[in-house]
C-alpha cells in the first residue's frame, strides 16, 4: 500500500541541483557575428559621439580626486582626509584604497584614465556574463553573444555612462561582486573578491551582509577576512590616518551633497522633500533600517529558492537606497536587473521579458541632450549623452522647489528602485517557503530521494 508525503511539506533540491537555462544554440555563429558587429558599431558611434567634446565631457573628476588622494597619502599624508582636492572635492575613501592610489599616481593620468576606460569596458561586459552565468544559462557561443549584445546597449545607460564620465569605480566593484558569487560554493576562494570590494569602498559590505543571512557562512568568514586584511594593510600603510578614517571621517561622508539630484538614495529623496537635514535624519534612518531588513529577508527567501541573482539584486537594491549617498553612477545595477527581469519575464511573456526591460532602459538612456549645470536646456551647450533625470531644476536649493513631474523625474532612480524591492518584498513574502534542506554536496540528493522513496 503506497503512502502518501503529508501535503504541507515541500522539498526542494539545493539551488546548485536546480536545471540548467540553456542559451539557444542554434545558428549561433552568425548570432555571435551580429553580436560582434553591433558591439563594434556601439563602441565606435560613442567615441565618435563624444571626440568633438572631448574635453567638455571626459573631465574623470573622480579619478581626478583619486590621483589627488593617492599623491597625498604617499607624500603628504596628513592631508589625506583634512584638506580637499580638485573642484573642493574631499577624499573618502579607506587608507587601503589610498594605497592603490598612491600606486597609480606614479603614471601619468592619462593613462590612468585610459587604462580606467578599458577597466570599466571590461567589467561592464563581464558583469554581464556573470549575470547569465548566475542565471544557469549554458556557457558558450551562444552566451557570449548575448554578453556582447547586451553590455553594448546597457553602454548607453546614464549609470553607465556616469561612471565613464566621473572615471569611477562603481562598475568594476559590481563586477568584483557578481565574479565572487559565480566561484562554487564550496571553493575556497568564495568571498575574497567581496572582501576586497569593500576594502576599497564600504558599499560592497551589504553583501557579506548577505552571504550571513543565507547561511553562507564560510564564504562570509572568507569576505570578512579580506576585509579585515584591507583594514590592516591600511593601518600599516599610513596608521595615523587610517585610524583618522575608521574614527571620523568614515561618519560625516553623509554631508556631500545628500540633497542633490544625482544622490538618488531614500536619504537624497526624503532630504529634497525637506523631511531631513544634514544633522536631523532620524526619518531617514527609521527608514533605511526597516527597508534593509524587510530587503535582507526577502533575498534570504530568493536565495532559499535557488534565485540567487534576486537574492544579489536586492542587496544591492538595499544599499542603493539606504547608503547616505547614491549618486547616479552607483546604479549600474541597472544592468543585471535589466537582464534579470529579461529572464524572468521571459516565462510568463516573450513580449512582456521585451517590453519590460527596453522601457526602462529607454527612460534611463543616455539621450544627447544640450543641458547645463541647473538642469536648464541650453542651445548653446554641445549635445552630450545625458538622462532624463538631469533635466530638473537643481543646486542652490532647486530640488526643494520641484513641481509633480520634476519630483517624479529627479527621484525616478529612487522610487523605481523602491518599489520595485516593496514589490519583491511583498511577493515573496506572501509565496508559501520551500523547505531547504542543508546544502551538502556530496548528499545533495539524498533528501528528494528519500521522501521520492516514501511516496512509492
Amino acid at each position: 500500500m503506497a503512502t502518501v508525503a503529508p501535503a504541507t511539506t515541500v522539498v526542494v533540491a539545493p539551488a546548485t541541483e536546480l536545471p540548467v537555462a540553456r542559451s539557444p544554440r542554434p545558428r549561433t555563429r552568425p548570432a555571435l557575428g551580429a553580436a560582434i558587429v553591433f558591439t563594434a558599431a556601439s563602441l565606435t558611434l560613442w567615441l565618435l559621439f563624444l571626440r568633438p567634446n572631448w574635453e567638455m565631457y571626459w573631465h574623470q573628476i573622480d579619478l581626478q580626486v583619486y590621483m589627488w588622494g593617492g599623491n597625498a597619502a604617499a607624500l603628504h599624508p596628513a592631508q589625506l582626509y583634512t584638506a580637499r582636492g580638485p573642484l573642493f572635492l574631499p577624499f573618502l575613501y579607506p587608507v587601503f584604497a589610498a594605497w592603490i592610489c598612491a600606486e597609480l599616481a606614479r603614471f601619468p593620468i592619462n593613462y590612468v584614465g585610459t587604462g580606467m576606460v578599458v577597466a570599466t569596458l571590461i567589467a561592464l561586459y563581464a558583469g554581464v556574463w556573470c549575470t547569465a552565468v548566475l542565471l544557469r544559462y549554458r556557457r558558450g557561443l551562444g552566451m557570449l553573444a548575448v554578453t556582447l549584445a547586451v553590455g553594448s546597449a546597457a553602454l548607453w545607460l546614464e549609470p553607465v555612462q556616469q561612471t565613464f564620465r566621473f572615471g569611477q569605480i562603481s562598475m568594476i566593484l559590481m563586477a568584483m561582486v557578481l565574479g565572487d558569487f559565480t566561484i562554487p560554493k564550496e571553493h575556497w576562494s568564495r568571498g575574497i573578491l567581496i572582501g576586497i570590494a569593500t576594502g576599497i569602498k564600504l558599499t560592497p559590505a551589504v553583501f557579506i551582509v548577505y552571504l550571513v543571512v543565507t547561511r553562507q557562512i564560510k564564504a562570509a568568514a572568507i569576505a570578512m577576512g579580506a576585509f579585515a586584511a584591507t583594514v590592516a594593510a591600511g593601518f600599516w600603510y599610513r596608521p595615523t590616518e587610517a585610524a583618522q578614517f575608521w574614527t571620523t571621517t568614515v561618519a560625516s561622508q553623509n554631508r556631500i551633497g545628500f540633497a542633490y539630484v544625482q544622490n538618488q538614495s531614500l536619504n537624497g529623496l526624503l532630504g529634497r522633500l525637506q523631511w531631513t537635514t544634514w544633522d536631523s535624519h532620524v526619518l531617514w534612518l527609521l527608514g533605511a533600517g526597516a527597508l534593509g531588513l524587510a530587503g535582507l529577508a526577502a533575498a534570504r527567501i530568493a536565495h532559499a529558492r535557488g534565485d540567487e541573482m534576486l537574492g544579489i539584486l536586492l542587496a544591492a537594491g538595499v544599499t542603493l537606497l539606504c547608503s547616505p549617498i547614491s549618486w547616479t553612477h552607483y546604479w549600474v545595477w541597472m544592468v543585471p536587473a535589466l537582464v534579470w527581469a529579461g529572464h524572468a519575464l521571459s516565462r510568463r511573456s516573450r513580449a512582456g521579458a521585451i517590453a519590460v526591460p527596453a522601457a526602462i532602459m529607454l527612460f534611463a538612456f543616455a539621450w544627447p541632450m544640450q543641458v547645463d549645470s541647473i538642469g536648464a536646456w541650453d542651445e548653446t551647450l554641445p549635445l552630450l549623452p545625458q538622462g532624463l533625470i538631469w533635466f530638473v531644476p537643481q543646486t542652490n536649493g532647486r530640488e526643494f522647489h520641484w513641481d509633480i513631474v520634476q519630483f517624479l523625474d529627479g527621484n525616478s532612480y529612487a522610487l523605481l528602485t523602491l518599489a520595485a524591492l516593496v514589490t519583491a518584498i511583498v511577493l515573496l513574502s506572501r509565496t508559501p517557503r520551500p523547505v531547504l534542506e542543508p546544502s551538502r554536496p556530496a548528499r545533495s540528493r539524498a533528501p528528494v530521494q528519500r521522501e521520492a522513496c516514501k511516496a512509492a
